[in-house]
């Protein structure tokens, strides 16, 4: 057990001196000359203008009252809980066929044009963790499990056939064993896996992974997508892929196998329509998720204080206290009374936690102190200030990071106000796998991606089942490998592209940083997928969830996840992996000097002419990511 506020036990030893006192007094006036000849029932209808003493089992009430409201206000605690984050723990996987039969026409825009569409209203409509799988001869991983939806649709419209770093026919039971492999890694219950394709490939293999899908207790559903007459499969250099006898190759709609698929999967197969049907069909068959507390990606552990408990048992003590005569035979009146609006007081105060809750959900006000008329606010006299601070941090609003005492609730409200180097200070000191990789996502942000690297590596050894932090290594190894090579203007347009990126997050983050907006609740959000979000070109594209929990509980985790919840969607704004790729253009230049030197405009002109040279390829950093991807699996031997 643990004392919240250790310091209000001190007020026991008052307690001590008065209940001696009290019992010393009430002795000193029963011993009297008269009580040596008067027997004592009949002494108190003799004397004139002595009070009647108190009884002493009075007395053993004041001090049990006045035991019980100290304990209360000691704060006693001895369980911890997560600020809750309500989600929903079902999970959503989506395999995207990227296979080049994909391209044909007999669908409007094309095959894989509708499947993007699906996707992306599958997407929309998911609960719960959500992830994409692109594949063709081999799964390529676009994004892990993640509670921000918004980062993956980003991505979506990016996703071509011609991103695959290598042709082959077309391997959905590989696929299928990633996603099986990517489900056992994360944490929950059954999940859907819904594959979006036009046909099979190595039917049997596939058949099998389907079967270990569902003995390991997920479903498979399958989106068909095309025509039984099928169409010709375009080329990239124009024309169709033509047959033996010179006549272009029909690719047909698999639909027996696809549904014999969903069959071994114990799922449903679905023909895409146009209308949003199909997708309803198949969230409809999605296993029913168990609502549970999902943690935060920055979160803090509370305890739960069961002083208020107490206070229920100091009413009716309180209002004894108010009976005419009860204590008009006790010496010092004037404490007891003062000590009964202490207990009516405390009493009050308890109560009112629900009532300030609400107050700092309705209306907060920017610093949680005053109202109108600069008058106290109501929530004021039931949170102290940092209590207003992280339940303001939690509702997603601005909170003055001076408020908060928690390092890890400070470096939240400081990543939050884009104070990185501010959040990276707060942190220091503090251990443990959240904290190096929230120390890795503001080093990352900050341009400093050696030190990223290393903190990213750190987590990976103390969990290497790390996802998040896993990919984001790979990506700050990829643009510490750019950073080498030659400039831009020497031939390297995507590598200078990322140099000067690299240079502005540092600018940014530390002087000027963009303030993130509300994350899911959902809170849903954080620190921890912020830097996987980065990697996705929608730069300008921010607006998130929130739900948090303070898990802080935020008091999550008062710090960064205060909970959390930083939306991914805006740290992607900040960090941008378009760097490589992406709409350079949606960029600020980069600030390389506060102050105005000599041959400045030079030096702005020249950076701004190698960014207009850089080519606009959205889809770069996907097909690096892809080619990445293929070669970490050359070098397993898989």
């Amino acid at each position: 057990m643990v004392w919240l506020r250790p310091w209000w036990l001190l007020a026991l030893l008052p307690l001590a001196w008065l209940l001696w006192w009290l019992w010393r007094s009430q002795a000193q006036a029963e011993d009297t000359p008269w009580s040596r000849l008067v027997d004592p029932h009949l002494l108190p209808h003799l004397l004139v203008g002595n009070p009647r003493p108190a009884p002493r089992w009075l007395l053993s009430l004041l001090g049990i009252g006045w035991l019980l409201l100290v304990i209360a206000l000691a704060g006693p605690a001895w369980r911890t809980l997560p600020q809750p984050v309500y989600g929903l723990s079902g999970c959503t996987l989506i395999l995207l066929d990227l296979s080049p039969s994909m391209d044909a026409a007999d669908v409007s825009p094309s095959r894989l044009g509708r499947a993007r569409f699906e996707a992306m209203d599958l997407l929309k409509a998911s609960q719960g963790q959500v992830g994409l799988l692109a594949f063709g001869p081999e799964p390529f991983l676009v994004s892990p499990l993640t509670m921000d939806a918004k980062i993956i649709l980003q991505q979506v419209n990016l996703l071509s056939s011609d991103l695959i770093p290598f042709p082959g026919p077309r391997r959905t039971d590989r696929a299928l064993a990633e996603a099986r492999a990517l489900l056992e890694r994360t944490p929950g219950g059954a999940a859907q896996v819904i594959l979006i394709s036009d046909g099979v490939g190595e039917f049997a293999g596939a058949l099998e992974e389907a079967r270990r899908l569902a003995d390991a207790g997920h479903s498979l559903a399958v989106l068909g997508v095309g025509t039984p007459e099928g169409a010709p499969v375009p080329l990239a250099g124009g024309g169709f892929e033509r047959g033996p006898d010179g006549t272009p190759r029909l690719a047909q709609l698999e639909r027996e196998q696809l549904q014999a698929l969903a069959r071994a999967g114990q799922g449903i197969y679905v023909q895409s329509v146009p209308a949003d049907t199909d997708t309803q069909r198949l969230l409809a068959a999605a296993p029913n998720p168990d609502r549970r507390l999902l943690e935060a990606a920055l979160k803090a552990d509370q305890w739960r204080e069961e002083g208020p408990w107490l206070i229920l048992a100091l009413l009716p003590l309180a209002a004894l206290a108010f009976r005419r005569g009860w204590l008009v035979g006790i010496k010092g009146r004037k404490i007891l009374h003062l000590i009964a609006w202490g207990l009516i007081g405390a009493s009050l105060a308890f109560g009112g936690y629900g009532i300030a809750d609400v107050q700092a959900q309705a209306a907060p006000d920017s610093s949680g102190q005053r109202g109108p008329w600069n008058l106290p606010s109501w929530r004021s006299l039931w949170l102290r200030p940092e209590q207003q601070a992280a339940r303001d941090l939690v509702a997603g609003h601005g909170v003055d990071a001076a408020r908060l005492n928690d390092p890890r609730w400070r470096a939240s409200a400081l990543y939050r106000s884009g104070d990185l180097a501010g959040a990276l200070t707060a942190l220091a000191g503090l251990e443990g796998p959240e904290i190096d990789y929230n120390r890795g996502v503001a080093l990352a942000r900050l341009g400093r991606f050696a030190e990223a690297a290393a903190a990213f590596e750190a987590v990976l050894t103390q969990d290497p089942g790390h996802e998040d932090a896993r990919h984001n290594l790979d990506l700050m190894r990829r643009l510490l490998a750019e950073q080498v090579q030659p400039s831009a203007g020497e031939g390297g347009g995507e590598v200078g592209q990322a140099r000067s990126l690299g240079q502005q997050q540092a600018g940014q983050g530390g002087s000027q940083g963009h303030s993130p907006g509300p994350k899911d609740p959902s809170v849903k959000s954080g620190m921890r997928q912020a830097l996987a979000a980065s990697a996705h070109p929608e730069t300008d594209s921010a607006e998130t969830q929130a739900t948090t929990d303070p898990s802080a509980g935020q008091p999550d985790e008062p710090p960064l996840r205060a909970g959390d919840q930083v939306s991914a969607a805006d740290a992607a704004h900040h960090k941008g992996e378009s760097l490589q790729g992406g709409r350079v253009g949606d960029a600020h230049p980069a600030q390389l000097d506060l102050e105005p030197a000599p041959g400045g405009n030079e030096r702005a002109q020249s950076l701004e002419m190698r960014l207009r040279v850089v080519p606009d390829d959205p889809a770069g950093l996907l097909r690096q990511r892809f080619f990445l991807q293929h070669l970490r699996r050359k070098e397993e031997g898989r």
